[in-house]
């Protein structure tokens, strides 16, 4: 998955149940979230898993560090 306008120093997040919820940064400051992206059943591996995610500069990230 790539991350088109943001670096990862600018991308949050967090698990709710079996998803992983991507928010910005900057957006969550005053508290509420505009935009998010969810991954269904990222916690469920399989073929809900990402392997790798890209942020703006080309920079890849394993995501399984994120398990």
């Amino acid at each position: 998955m790539k991350f088109t306008d943001k670096t990862f120093s600018e991308i949050g997040y967090f698990q709710d149940g079996n998803d992983i919820v991507f928010y910005d940064v900057a957006d969550a400051q005053d508290g509420f979230v505009d935009d998010l992206v969810y991954i269904e059943n990222f916690y469920l591996g399989g073929d809900y898993f990402v392997e790798f995610l890209v942020d703006s500069t080309g920079t890849s990230f394993d995501a399984i560090n994120l398990l």
